[in-house]
């Protein structure tokens, strides 16, 4: 028989037990004590009278080394910083050509930024289906969707995890349609050895908040197009960046320039990458392993020839290992025993979102992408990598396994 303190070691923190992970590990700050340094002494030459770090009309100073330090990290002839990653993708969409009327596929396992700019154009969203185990396009799905109309392909390196670009590119090519990336999870990510961004006509990144370089907001576009370089500066850049780059000016384009100081925070991040990517490659290596031997939750998959970035950790919920207990009702199981676990990141597919924003627009059927925001999805904070970390995943495992046993239990709760 069990002792009376087993069992109540054994009650599910739901129902008033003890919780499972009680370490507690210290997240790193956005930004460093010296970056921060670097920002006020770039102030204080503005109090001297150097206007650069507060706005640079021709693109120069901490913006020139910024675009410089990705054409350099990339191995791309082009780089052109931007407000946002979703200005970026605008931008990208104009400058290969695509305007009102036309289409554009992409991913309905997404944030709306894609979409948004599409829209804005006048051009028309089609969505394609996703990878059951990368959650990236399908190539098969994008070939259905190709048509006269298909204007490009947008492609998400969703989480971090590259497409497949091998696939896609030829699809591409065939049909004489530019490919775009979204890259704004996937900085240092690649696919058979070569970097996300270097594969398509234009791609974009994100340095908002919490991404892998990060000025607390910004964009960037990388090209080797110059012709594809020249039309995204015209588009977006003052007329003095445009008389800068050798072009004739346009007085109506749009400003969506970084500001400086994002660009100087970004700039310093930028020589952080590298060791960053390894740390979080690292941890969710060592996540991957803890869940290996735990029921109900599939660890994230890596395909073969790629690295993945690791922006996010989503892992997959297998219901049918649970007895069919609800997502919600097992991740609020695991929350109350601490693990730091949500239903995941994106809720709803964007096809299902845009049909009910816009219901004139006819609704797209994506069975897999669909099927993963309804009840697999699932978020799992990556912590830093520190002392703590070991213990922690112990701990993160026992929890799985500890809701799992009362699975029974919990499902009499609800």
């Amino acid at each position: 028989m069990r002792s009376a303190s087993a069992e109540a070691e054994e009650a599910l923190a739901v129902a008033g037990g003890p919780r499972a992970v009680t370490t507690q590990l210290q997240a790193a700050p956005l930004i460093t004590r010296e970056d921060a340094r670097a920002v006020t002494a770039a102030l204080m030459r503005v109090v001297d009278g150097d206007p650069l770090p507060l706005s640079s009309l021709s693109g120069a100073g901490y913006i020139e080394e910024l675009e410089g330090r990705f054409r350099s990290y990339l191995g791309a002839r082009y780089a052109l910083a931007l407000s946002s990653g979703t200005a970026a993708l605008h931008v990208a969409l104009v400058a290969c050509g695509v305007g009102q009327g036309q289409e554009v596929i992409l991913s309905p396992y997404d944030w709306g930024a894609g979409v948004a700019a599409v829209l804005a154009l006048g051009a028309r969203p089609v969505f394609a289906d996703i990878d059951p185990l990368t959650y990236t396009l399908n190539p098969t799905s994008v070939a259905r969707r190709i048509t006269p109309r298909t204007g490009a392909i947008l492609v998400t390196h969703t989480f971090g995890h590259p497409a497949e670009m091998g696939a896609l590119c030829s699809l591409a090519r065939e049909h004489g349609i530019p490919l775009i990336e979204d890259c704004a999870h996937a900085l240092g990510a690649t696919y058979l050895g070569q970097p996300v961004g270097t594969f398509g006509a234009a791609a974009c990144f994100s340095l908002g908040r919490g991404k892998p370089v990060t000025g607390g907001e910004g964009g960037m576009l990388v090209t080797d197009s110059e012709a594809v370089f020249h039309q995204a500066v015209r588009f977006s850049q003052h007329p003095l960046r445009q008389l800068r780059e050798g072009l004739d000016p346009d007085p109506f384009s749009l400003n969506y320039r970084i500001h400086p100081l994002a660009a100087l925070i970004a700039c310093r991040q930028m020589a952080r990458l590298e060791a960053q990517l390894k740390e979080r490659r690292r941890v969710a290596q060592a996540i991957t392993a803890a869940l290996e031997g735990t029921p109900g939750i599939r660890p994230v998959h890596v395909a073969a020839g790629c690295s993945h970035a690791f922006y996010r950790y989503s892992p997959t919920y297998a219901a049918q290992e649970w007895g069919g207990l609800p997502r919600d009702v097992v991740v609020a199981a695991l929350a109350a025993e601490g693990v730091p676990i949500s239903p995941g990141y994106i809720g709803e597919p964007l096809n299902r979102r845009l049909h009910a924003c816009r219901p004139w627009l006819p609704y797209q059927r994506c069975p897999v992408a669909e099927a993963r925001c309804r009840h697999e999805e699932l978020g799992l904070h990556l912590p830093p990598e520190g002392p703590g970390l070991q213990s922690w995943l112990q701990e993160v495992g026992h929890a799985v396994k500890k809701v799992h046993r009362q699975r029974r239990v919990l499902g009499a709760m609800s």
